[in-house]
């Protein structure tokens, strides 16, 4: 059943989920809940799917991610703006080479932007 799962909130047991947040480069605030093609933005995303990038799996509603995320094994530039890059491994990309469908990371680690976090109220 992988890629089917979700974070349950334990306080409310309610699914709790991430809006799609994707910046435009040279934009000066990101685009919510919408693609960038939904939104009418042709300028490609500040954050793109190039090998090693980090971003939010969800389902085709915008904004159903919830706890999923992929690294992206090689460039993938037909999902620039339409899923949302939020990092990329800045070392041990020959261990993400090794990666095999079906694997799982057991445990994932923030190095920078810990400070960007925003709880929810």
């Amino acid at each position: 059943m992988l890629g089917t799962g979700g974070f349950i909130d334990p306080a409310t047991k309610q699914p709790r989920l991430i809006p799609l947040e994707i910046k435009p480069k040279g934009a000066p605030e990101p685009i919510y809940s919408k693609t960038l093609k939904s939104a009418g933005i042709s300028t490609p995303p500040a954050l793109r799917h190039t090998r090693g990038a980090v971003a939010m799996a969800r389902s085709a509603m915008p904004d159903s991610a919830s706890s999923q995320f992929y690294i992206a094994l090689a460039d993938l530039p037909f999902l620039d703006g339409d899923y949302a890059v939020f990092g990329y491994v800045t070392q041990g990309m020959e261990v993400v080479d090794q990666i095999q469908q079906g694997d799982r990371i057991g445990s994932a680690k923030v190095t920078q932007g810990l400070e960007n976090l925003k709880v929810a109220k």
